[in-house]
């Protein structure tokens, strides 16, 4: 596995952005330690990290790195602070720049796929939110998202944040009027405002019956399910933890791959 950390001037955010790419191995070297350059367009998996945390987090807190070379796929892992990975108005756009920007430089920079079909995003927490509103907001980017807890109740998400003295976009911080805006995704799904084709999108759900997520990612699923969305939920046991999602990431990239 080949782990690279970029850092590059993006036009988009007006700032150098990092993030990480994981890519697998292609076969064996002559030696254990020789490097043997990729030589294929791999799929590729954005996967998006939750409040608090950093693309490198997926690293040292999951088992992922083992898992790019048993299943041959790439990942790229943005960094995106406590931003929601929305435009925020009075911040930075986090959603053009991934799902326009880094998406286009991800592909002519690196051996990874164009097509949007083995193009996936996934995330946990606030980076399942990020990963929600990125398929229902582009059409022909993504055909799969994996979402893990995702925080689609943005009135938990604040009260969650701010109790840790963090910060979010003030557009989710008012709870009443984000309930009925294009920012909450289960209130896009109850309008039908969405722009992607349902029958192009499949989903990956997984919460634990601890977590204080579980009751809107029900709502989620229900809504998914009624608005004609391919959809794999795994409502069982285990709580907003990184060992949650950890015992469920080799199963969600085995669903990506059709494994």
């Amino acid at each position: 596995m080949t782990h690279l950390t970029v850092q590059y001037p993006s036009i988009c955010m007006g700032t150098n952005m990092n993030f990480h790419v994981l890519l697998p191995k292609v076969r064996p070297g002559v030696f254990e330690n020789e490097y043997v350059p990729p030589s294929k367009d791999f799929p590729v998996l954005y996967l998006l990290h939750g409040a608090f945390d950093d693309g490198f987090t997926w690293i040292k807190r999951t088992n992922i790195c083992e898992l790019v070379d048993t299943y041959g796929i790439a990942v790229v892992l943005p960094d995106a602070g406590n931003s929601f990975y929305i435009n925020a108005e009075h911040g930075y756009p986090f959603f053009s720049y991934l799902t326009e920007e880094l998406y286009e430089y991800v592909q002519e920079i690196f051996p990874v796929t164009k097509d949007p079909k083995k193009t996936f995003i996934g995330g946990c927490s606030m980076g399942g939110y990020g990963s929600l509103n990125a398929v229902l907001k582009t059409t022909n980017k993504y055909s799969k998202a994996v979402l893990f807890s995702s925080a689609v109740s943005l009135r938990a998400s604040a009260i969650f944040v701010n109790g840790f003295n963090g910060h979010m976009p003030t557009e989710l911080c008012d709870r009443k009027a984000v309930k009925t805006s294009d920012f909450n995704p289960l209130y896009v799904l109850e309008q039908e405002s969405f722009i992607c084709d349902p029958k192009d999108i499949s989903l990956y759900l997984a919460c634990g019956d601890k977590d204080f997520t579980r009751s809107d990612n029900e709502k989620l699923v229900s809504l998914l399910r009624e608005k004609g969305f391919d959809l794999v939920d795994l409502l069982d046991e285990g709580d907003h933890l990184w060992g949650y999602w950890d015992a469920h990431l080799e199963d969600a990239l085995k669903w990506l791959l059709d494994k």
